[in-house]
C-alpha cells in the first residue's frame, strides 16, 4: 500500500521543481502544488482502500500480488 501511496510523488516534486525553476513565483507554485496534489490524494485514497476493495491491487492469502480492475497503467512484457 505504501508504494502505491507514493509512487506518483516523485512526478509531483519534478513538477514543482521545474516550475520553480523556470518562473520563480512562490505564490503561482502554492496554487499549482494544489492543484497536482488533487490526483495524489485521490491516489492515496484508492490505495488505502485497496487493501479491502482490491481496487488498485489485492493480496491472496497466499501472499501473491495481482493488479486490481482499476490500475489502468499496465506494463505488459511480452515475450
Amino acid at each position: 500500500m505504501v508504494f502505491f501511496c507514493l509512487n506518483p510523488l516523485p512526478g509531483l516534486l519534478w513538477i514543482l521543481y521545474v516550475y520553480d525553476f523556470i518562473f520563480h513565483d512562490k505564490m503561482n507554485l502554492r496554487i499549482l502544488f494544489r492543484l497536482v496534489f488533487m490526483p495524489i490524494l485521490i491516489n492515496v485514497v484508492l490505495s488505502v482502500a485497496s487493501v479491502w476493495g482490491g481496487y488498485l491491487f489485492s493480496i491472496s492469502p497466499e501472499n501473491h500480488h495481482s493488479r486490481g480492475d482499476w490500475f489502468y497503467i499496465k506494463p505488459e512484457i511480452k515475450s
